[in-house]
């Protein structure tokens, strides 16, 4: 739980999606408690277990348990079992509802940058020309008119083409999901899609949308308070690249990545 003065956040992890509730806080406990909202629709998938600590500078930390989902029959044996997602930034709005963003130190890892302006996705895959399986995105998209139109950030590409994990951010039905359908050749990992949702009114006239990935991990932020999170398993080398495509029209106004060095942990 995080205090915000005479208000609270209480986090829980109901086997599946963390949910929060927000509402007054007395002596007597949590009151006048909002409705459930989700934290991070990775649930099993990619974020549970969510727990947090208020730093030196009064800032709300919300840390949470990456669970792996590579499979009992995964071919290669590995010495570590889940990862730790991104610290995250929490604060309350008036409204009850949380804002949640990674904590800015992680522009410390920012290495090399590409930088697009005013494109204009259509059917076509366009290859960015940029290979790296630990980078973070950055994209602000225009809000269609008429509410339709599908954009597909895809990550770790195989030159093949047989793999690939596709962030599909689609405007008909109010949805962004990780179809990790194409993600890995090996054999019984988790491929189902984690999906989430949007209520487009809030967004007036464009949607900030913010991507991390580092191997075996993705991290989606729409805004301040929509997140997703999953494990995905790429079997080849060479998936690295990074795509756009729509459905329909999507005219993305920018977009911004950057490679992510190692942290410096001591």
């Amino acid at each position: 739980m995080f205090r915000f003065g005479g208000k609270a956040v209480l986090f829980y992890s109901p086997s599946g999606p963390v949910q929060y509730v927000s509402g007054t806080y007395s002596a007597g406990g949590l009151s006048e408690a909002s409705v459930p909202r989700t934290v991070d629709y990775g649930g099993w998938e990619g974020f549970y277990a969510s727990t947090g600590f208020v730093d030196e500078q009064g800032r709300r930390i919300l840390l949470g348990w990456m669970p792996e989902g590579r499979g009992a029959e995964f071919p290669i044996q590995l010495d570590w079992t889940g990862a730790l997602a991104l610290p995250r930034l929490v604060n309350l709005k008036p409204n009850g509802a949380i804002s949640m963003t990674p904590i800015p130190e992680l522009e410390t890892l920012r290495g090399e940058c590409l930088k697009f302006a005013d494109l204009l996705m259509t059917t076509a895959a366009w290859d960015i020309g940029a290979f790296s399986s630990s980078f973070e995105c950055m994209m602000e998209i225009q809000k269609p008119s008429e509410g339709s139109g599908e954009l597909s950030v895809s990550v770790l590409v195989s030159a093949c083409g047989r793999e690939r994990t596709d962030v599909r951010l689609d405007f008909a039905t109010g949805t962004i999901a990780i179809d990790r359908s194409r993600s890995s050749l090996f054999p019984g990992v988790h491929k189902t899609a984690v999906t989430g949702k949007l209520n487009l009114e809030d967004f007036t006239e464009t949607i900030k949308l913010r991507i991390y990935v580092d191997r075996s991990t993705i991290e989606v932020f729409v805004d301040d308070d929509t997140c997703l999170s999953a494990r995905v398993y790429p079997s080849l080398d060479e998936s690295k690249g990074i795509q756009l495509r729509a459905n329909g029209v999507v005219r993305v106004i920018v977009m911004e990545i950057w490679k992510m060095n190692a942290a410096d942990i001591r």
